[in-house]
């Protein structure tokens, strides 16, 4: 099984990452709210969808961030897409994972599991 991604950590923004079964988690705490978040998150990201080419789920969980501006969805979608270009036998699901108490999650985060609704999956804890 391929290598997980480095951990992201700044004085903002901290992404843990680890196993689960046949799942990489990716838990993201802090917030996303510099201007341009593509610095950090799209090599953070490309590094998640090469770890996640032997797994058959990445679950992206967003219980513990505190804010995420447009450009950090924007980052997301890219990556959501970066698996939808896949072939089909190469895909893994993504599971975002969001809590229904806050309302930045739930009115922005389950727009992205309408991008690929084959491919995201939408846990609300």
């Amino acid at each position: 099984m391929s290598n997980l991604p480095g951990n992201l950590d700044n004085q903002q923004l901290s992404v843990a990452t680890s196993r689960a079964q046949d799942a990489i988690v990716a838990t993201f705490r802090g917030e996303v709210s510099v201007e341009d978040p593509a610095a950090q998150l799209r090599p953070f990201l490309a590094d998640l969808d090469a770890a996640a080419k032997d797994a058959k789920a990445v679950v992206l969980d967003f219980t513990e961030l505190n804010f995420m501006n447009s450009s950090g969805i924007k980052q997301f979608v890219g990556f959501l897409l970066l698996g939808v270009g896949r072939p089909a036998d190469q895909r893994y699901k993504v599971r975002i994972r969001y809590k229904e108490a806050v309302t930045w999650q739930v009115t922005s985060l389950p727009v992205l599991g309408k991008l690929a609704p084959d491919v995201v999956e939408l846990e609300a804890v």
